[in-house]
């Protein structure tokens, strides 16, 4: 289980001086544009959300590069190669290396135009991972490997925060094989996987880097007795709409040791569940999700959740079930057969509308699934495989994208609307519209 021990652990980690040289961050360039979307505090959290009138679409093509789609011609506006969105996509950020410094730009997803930038003096540099409000970065040296889940044999862990503000940038030089996951509501922590054995990883632990005294500590746990040391695949991660909880899901494989549910006495093999990390309590948990999920081909697990944040859809097209999941309970509301939901060998897309209605994507199949009995209502076929799922931001169509290809459906009568080519080629991934609301969180995994 990927739970943290009962006990605190608690490590001093030596640290290096400030990596930042110089920094500025235009706030003029950002603030009248942020004006352009409606927001809603939250928590003293300005929550950003997208805005109705705005139908344009944030692509990835397969080599990294963030292009913004107008589906009413076709045209993209701009294309920022090697890009990461914020989770809020409210900024994309880059990295550039001269000599031995990188420089950190943001730029604004409606106009592709640089908005700030800061010169760290680290060497080559490239985004890990930024806070759901997109104001921390997370960075490490050299280019991305196979994902957090994949790493390097290393013995200790150089890691880089900046801000898209004021704030200092810093360095730390960490004990251990460290990758890092996702920050804390409030910023002032990181928290991270750590592999072991460092030099020959094959399990990890979930820890807490506080930023201020460079300490690294177990995440706090309700489930008591659980074994922290996890060795399963993660599949997908979701946060919460108002960007305060992290939901990813967990394979393990059928050739090793299950996981098991101690409210069912201890012989209950489950394979598949979600380890929640809560952003502003720094706790963590997991929800056991039933059979059959995970036991056919696990890596074509997929996950979504709904616009409200109230419920995580989990779809396993080679069991043909889908689980839906209470956020609020951390609990599982029931587990359904889909009749018309079957395998294809590729991973499951997921998207939700707010009236409820379930959309997943299998291979070349997508359907549309229908409270309550979520049963497929309609279903569509392309010759594609679907690499990607997102709703408009007025809800009234569906974008599949798949073959280098973005499929635009009317979601009320069902007819395709068109067909637009996706820039740049191959696989595409569907980010949904400028300064969205927070909700897929961009994870990197062996999947």
């Amino acid at each position: 289980m990927l739970t943290s021990e009962p006990k605190q652990e608690e490590r001093q980690l030596a640290t290096a001086p400030d990596g930042g040289r110089k920094r500025w961050w235009s706030r003029t360039a950002i603030a009248p544009l942020a004006l352009l979307a409606s927001a809603v505090a939250v928590g003293g959290w300005l929550l950003t959300r997208s805005d109705p009138a705005d139908d344009r679409l944030l692509v990835v093509d397969e080599a990294g590069a963030i292009s913004l789609l107008d589906p009413e011609t076709g045209e993209a506006s701009f294309e920022v190669p090697g890009a990461t969105a914020t989770p809020d996509r409210s900024a994309l950020l880059t990295t550039e290396t001269t000599g031995d410094d990188t420089v950190l730009e943001s730029r604004d997803p409606v106009t592709g135009s640089v908005t700030g930038s800061t010169t760290l003096d680290t060497g080559e540099l490239t985004v890990r991972t930024v806070s759901p409000q997109g104001q921390a970065v997370a960075l490490m040296p050299g280019p991305r490997g196979e994902g957090i889940y994949e790493p390097e044999p290393r013995a200790r862990t150089s890691l880089t925060v900046s801000y898209l503000d004021d704030r200092a940038s810093r360095t730390y030089d960490l004990a251990g094989n460290i990758e890092p996951e996702i920050f804390s509501y409030d910023e002032t922590g990181l928290y991270v996987l750590e592999f072991v054995p460092p030099t020959e990883p094959d399990s990890y632990y979930v820890r807490r880097l506080d930023l201020a005294t460079a300490t690294m500590t177990d995440t706090g746990a309700p489930q008591v007795g659980l074994n922290p040391k996890m060795r399963g695949k993660a599949r997908a991660s979701v946060l919460h709409p108002e960007g305060d909880q992290l939901f990813t899901l967990y394979t393990l494989p059928q050739t090793g040791d299950p996981v098991f549910d101690p409210q069912a006495g201890g012989d209950s093999p489950l394979h598949a569940f979600i380890h929640v990390i809560d952003l502003k309590e720094d706790s963590s948990y997991c929800i056991f999700l039933p059979a059959p999920i995970g036991t056919g081909d696990e890596a074509t697990v997929g996950m979504g959740i709904s616009p409200d944040g109230d419920e995580v859809i989990v779809a396993d097209p080679s069991t043909s079930t889908l689980a839906r999941v209470d956020t609020a309970e951390l609990a599982v509301i029931e587990t359904v057969e889909v009749e018309k939901l079957r395998g294809s060998g590729a991973k499951a897309a997921v998207a939700m509308a707010e009236n409820g209605s379930v959309y997943i994507g299998s291979g070349p199949m997508l359907l549309e699934l229908a409270t309550p009995r979520l049963q497929a209502s309609r279903v569509w076929s392309q010759e594609a495989t679907i690499s990607g799922l997102s709703l408009s931001a007025s809800g009234g169509e569906i974008r599949v994208g798949g073959g280098g290809a973005i499929t635009l459906i009317d979601r009320s009568t069902g007819a395709e609307k068109a067909v637009l080519e996706a820039p740049g080629r191959g696989t595409v991934t569907l980010l949904g519209p400028p300064r969205g609301s927070v909700t897929e969180f961009p994870l990197e995994c062996a999947c």
